[in-house]
């Protein structure tokens, strides 16, 4: 179907600022069936760890079939830990460019699942490289405030040998 055919009208339910996090969330009231819900991170990740950042870049709108667009997957990883006059945010060396936020940031957990990180948010216009995206704790915080109920990666129980092993270490 055309873009314009798939555009969608949207209720903000609840939004921070850009200087309190950038953050939004909206009600897609007129879906015909149900999305499936990503999974949220439970800690903030560490320095190093691989992600990927995805959304839609709007610098290549004039490039490609706008109608038959996909989301970019962009891998990197967590760059740093860093503040925004006091707000936290994640830097991550993955590409995103503008157009890309607002979408998720995911890793993949030990056990194949993946879990957003955070929200792409914004960047050093000159260098693709130096890219940001809402904290971990932000995001869970302003989700529960809100009423919504996280879905988490789930974890599997340990096997005998793992439980064993945890309990002799513990």
């Amino acid at each position: 179907a055309p873009l314009k055919q798939r555009e969608r009208v949207a209720e903000v339910v609840g939004y921070q600022t850009f200087e309190s996090g950038d953050l939004a969330l909206l009600d897609l009231s007129d879906l015909t069936e149900p999305t499936p819900p990503l999974n949220i991170a439970t800690e903030t990740p560490s320095t190093g760890d691989p992600i990927t950042a995805i959304g839609f870049p709007g610098n290549v709108f004039d490039m490609v079939d706008a109608t038959t667009l996909h989301a970019s997957n962009n891998k990197g990883s967590v760059s740093s830990k860093q503040t925004r006059n006091g707000t936290p945010f994640i830097g991550i060396d993955a590409a995103v460019s503008g157009g890309m936020s607002g979408g998720p940031t995911v890793r993949e957990t030990e056990h194949g699942e993946f879990e957003v990180i955070g929200v792409n948010s914004f960047g050093n216009v000159d260098s693709e490289s130096a890219n940001f995206v809402t904290d971990t704790e932000k995001l869970v915080s302003f989700l529960k405030t809100h009423n919504v109920e996280l879905s988490l990666a789930a974890v599997p129980e340990p096997s005998w040998t793992e439980a064993a092993w945890l309990k002799w270490a513990g």
